[in-house]
């Protein structure tokens, strides 16, 4: 998986840049052809954002006034979603409603409930901690 990060602020850009890998390597999504765009942005109403490009690959959106230390551990969050999309986990219907393992979930279900969140707060904490000591 080739990737891209875009930031205005160069110590953060770089930073993720040399967790990227680690994070891919440890998602085994090496091999996969799709590309992810991760950008920085001071807009973004969340702390982080995936969505696919089909096809192409996935874009990321990252809130930019978050610290250096929760930025990464959001880039570690929303790199599982990447994972769950690359794996056919996680889908979105045509109606916009997610799919998790075959399951149709509607926009009602509380956030910390939804299966894919609570796999990816499970995992973000131990991803970014391994890319840390490589």
């Amino acid at each position: 998986m080739i990737f891209e990060v875009v930031s205005s602020n160069y110590k953060k850009r770089k930073f993720l840049e040399s967790l990227l890998p680690s994070f891919i390597r440890q998602l085994q999504l090496s091999s996969s052809k799709k590309s992810v765009i991760v950008t920085l942005q001071e807009d973004c109403d969340d702390a982080g954002i995936t969505t696919e490009i089909r096809g192409i690959g996935y874009f990321v959106i990252i809130n930019s006034k978050m610290s250096v230390i929760q930025t990464a551990l959001t880039l570690a969050h929303e790199m599982v979603h990447v994972y769950q999309m690359a794996k056919g986990i996680l889908k979105t219907s045509r109606t916009g409603k997610k799919v998790w393992a075959g399951k149709t979930f509607s926009a009602k279900t509380k956030y910390l409930d939804q299966p894919w969140e609570v796999q990816a707060y499970s995992r973000q904490e131990l991803i970014l901690r391994r890319a840390l000591e490589e």
